[in-house]
């Protein structure tokens, strides 16, 4: 995992939808980055592309 995940970062990655749902209709921002550069938003694309 990397540096700086928010909580989106995290539903995300355990594809937890009703989480990420939660997360999302209390305001939660799936662009903000991590360290890297990632945010939540474009993560599973990003996952798709490594492999």
């Amino acid at each position: 995992m990397s540096d700086y995940w928010t909580p989106t970062h995290y539903a995300v990655e355990h594809e937890d939808a009703e989480t990420l749902a939660r997360l999302l209709a209390r305001g939660a921002d799936p662009f903000l980055r991590s360290r890297p550069g990632r945010t939540a938003a474009a993560y599973p694309h990003q996952q798709t592309s490594r492999r």
